[in-house]
């Protein structure tokens, strides 16, 4: 298999590890209010998804840093397209709130 495929197929790997990972966190921060130990119930959703995520990167870089920094930006871009998603459609960005702030 060539190098590039073998980066591409990393870089899958990293934005499908992203997508989970984030997924993972919308599901946490909407269960937390159930949860009768909350405190309990955060810690142990970051455990596992960290622990899902790092046994990606490794697994799949081989020790290789070009493969771990394409699984990275993979991972990266699965979290840029969640934000997009998620975003609240009447939300207003940070650079306009900040804009408004120095207006008043």
């Amino acid at each position: 298999m060539s190098h590039s495929l073998q980066l591409a197929l990393v870089f899958l790997c990293g934005f499908g590890a992203g997508l989970l990972y984030f997924s993972g966190l919308m599901v946490t921060i909407l269960k937390v209010r159930c949860a009768r130990r909350p405190g309990l119930f955060l810690m142990g959703s970051f455990i596992l998804r960290a622990a899902f995520v790092i046994g990606v990167f490794f697994a799949v870089s081989s020790g290789e840093w070009q493969k771990f920094a394409a699984c990275l930006v993979g991972f990266i871009l699965a979290r840029q397209l969640m934000v997009l998603l998620w975003r609240p459609s009447g939300s207003r960005s940070g650079k306009e709130i900040e804009a408004e702030q120095w207006k008043s």
